[in-house]
């Protein structure tokens, strides 16, 4: 059940990421909400594929890619907050 809601969450804020940008795909802000959400929406997802994973390899590999993902994330968080007021 909480597979489902892990996917669930990832599928809605990518929906969410798309729908903002489309409203506006050539301000600034709304790409680096796009950015956000979309790497928001990958983690809840590949937390779910590490959850599923069966295989030690395939798990390493999920492991690997989670750790690059949140690693930039704080520096999206960054660039988002230095731009996010008045720059448009």
């Amino acid at each position: 059940m909480e597979l489902i809601i892990l996917l669930a969450v990832g599928i809605l804020a990518i929906l969410m990421a798309f729908s903002v940008l489309f409203q506006n795909p050539k301000n600034l802000v709304n790409r680096l909400f796009f950015a956000n959400a979309t790497m928001l929406s990958l983690w809840t997802i590949i937390i779910s594929l590490f959850i599923l994973s069966q295989n030690s390899v395939e798990s390493i590999a999920i492991l690997r890619f989670y750790i690059i993902l949140t690693s930039l994330f704080p520096l999206s968080l960054v660039v988002s907050g230095y731009n996010f007021p008045f720059k448009a």
